[in-house]
């Protein structure tokens, strides 16, 4: 496999890709752009994809999110159910009068909240910026001015 995706990357990738469902929207204009340079490489550029429609897609019934909280209990979500929440904070997001490039801060802890939150961003097409929960108060500052975020859920 080594082999031949170094022999032909415009072949490799895009079989590799495929097989994998990745669908890329708009399609990149190559596999591989060394125009720049082997240690500037840029893969597919130009390529969108839609990662929360990604992480959303398939059979609704397939398990999607398994979470845990600090006692041991453990939650499940299928496609469905991940699909249906993130549409409806996505949805909530819409009525608050974002504009669908404003980048917003996720600053919550990991769990359900945090995925359903970031995955809902990305669908209403908001730029994400992660703010971790070890930030200090101007480290958090400096990210939000940096990424002109407004915002912060």
């Amino acid at each position: 496999l080594h082999a031949r995706s170094v022999a032909d990357p415009d072949a490799f990738w895009p079989l590799v890709l495929g097989r994998m469902g990745v669908a890329f929207d708009p399609s990149p204009r190559a596999v591989c752009d060394l125009s720049r340079g082997v240690l500037d490489a840029r893969w597919f550029p130009d390529a969108g994809i839609d990662l929360a429609a990604w992480c959303l897609r398939g059979d609704p019934e397939r398990l999607a999110l398994v979470v845990g909280d600090e006692d041991g209990a453990r939650r499940s979500r299928t496609v469905g159910e991940l699909r249906a929440r993130v549409g409806r904070v996505a949805a909530g997001l819409a009525g608050l009068g974002l504009a669908p490039s404003e980048p917003v801060a996720l600053a919550l802890p990991l769990g359900e909240e945090a995925v359903v939150a970031f995955l809902a961003l990305l669908s209403a097409g908001h730029p994400v910026v992660g703010i971790a929960e070890s930030l200090s108060s101007e480290e958090i500052g400096r990210r939000m001015r940096i990424a002109r975020a407004r915002w912060v859920v």
